[in-house]
């Protein structure tokens, strides 16, 4: 039940996503973590009946069989104790005929002599308990090797059935260790993709070596401090924003910004072009009025 409500959550939060741009990398990768519990699920239910169901069934059987070896010997038990009962029946019999004289006997009413009648009575009485005795006997040595071999079979069993038993729950505990893995490492996985999604976006090596050749022209209000900055070793804050983007791995790195200095060269050079150009001017003028 549980598995077939996350198989139904799975496709809510697929179609949720289609309706939901802003949120469609965070509601896919929810998607994706249900997806991958269900498989973990589901592998581990499937192992659990290889592994511990179907042996648990054997055990089962196997305690039926117990019961009907138990029922058997029972059986074996009841037929001594009952065959124990007769023989004391017919003793007492015995015990009975020496004392009685056999008058009232039917075979003396038939005209039989009455101590043909109790002789006869005794002989029969003696092969009867002869033949109960060598049946106690007999039954008394079948219900004894039944219950040694049962006993040892019972031990032997107990024993095998534990070290088993551990086995098989040691088995299953790890199964649940691995399934529970599985299920937690999804959900981080899903976790950190769904971070790194709502990181801050940061500006590209192309955009900040834009700003980096126009910053001569930016005002002081314009320029911000992750865009165009000057530290004290003469570098520029675009050559390092782009280190860092580079370590970052948002963006390949883009070669280095030249120094301050040549910024500085090349606008003392075009001061200088510019004042060379006035005072050439000045003198063509002085000779013009000298000339007049």
């Amino acid at each position: 039940e549980y598995v077939e409500e996350l198989n139904d959550w799975s496709p809510v939060y697929t179609l949720w996503s289609n309706s939901e741009d802003k949120l469609t990398p965070a509601l896919l990768t929810m998607s994706r973590a249900i997806e991958a519990n269900c498989v973990a699920i589901k592998e581990s239910i499937d192992e659990i009946e290889e592994s511990f169901c179907q042996p648990l069934k054997e055990y089962m059987l196997y305690t039926e069989a117990v019961k009907t070896v138990l029922r058997r010997r029972d059986a074996i038990q009841a037929e001594y104790d009952w065959t124990i009962d007769e023989l004391d029946k017919k003793k007492d019999e015995r015990e009975q005929l020496k004392v009685s004289d056999q008058s009232f006997s039917l075979g003396a009413f038939l005209g039989k002599d009455p101590d043909d009648v109790k002789q006869q009575k005794q002989i029969k009485l003696e092969k009867n308990i002869h033949e109960l005795t060598q049946n106690v006997e007999i039954l008394n040595d079948k219900s004894a090797c039944a219950n040694a071999d049962l006993k040892a079979d019972m031990e032997r069993w107990h024993k095998t059935k534990h070290r088993d038993l551990r086995e098989i729950f040691v088995a299953l505990a790890d199964k649940q260790v691995e399934r529970y893995e599985k299920c937690l490492h999804a959900w981080e996985d899903a976790i950190r993709r769904i971070q790194a999604n709502t990181d801050i976006t940061k500006p590209t090596c192309d955009e900040i070596q834009t700003i980096a050749e126009v910053s001569d022209s930016i005002s002081p209000q314009l320029t911000p401090s992750h865009v165009m900055s000057v530290d004290t070793d003469g570098d520029t804050g675009a050559e390092a924003a782009c280190v860092d983007a580079d370590a970052d791995g948002d963006h390949p790195a883009v070669p280095p910004l030249p120094p301050k200095d040549v910024f500085e060269g090349s606008a003392k050079g075009d001061g200088g072009d510019t004042s060379t150009a006035n005072n050439t001017g000045n003198n063509n003028n002085n000779n013009n009025r000298s000339s007049t």
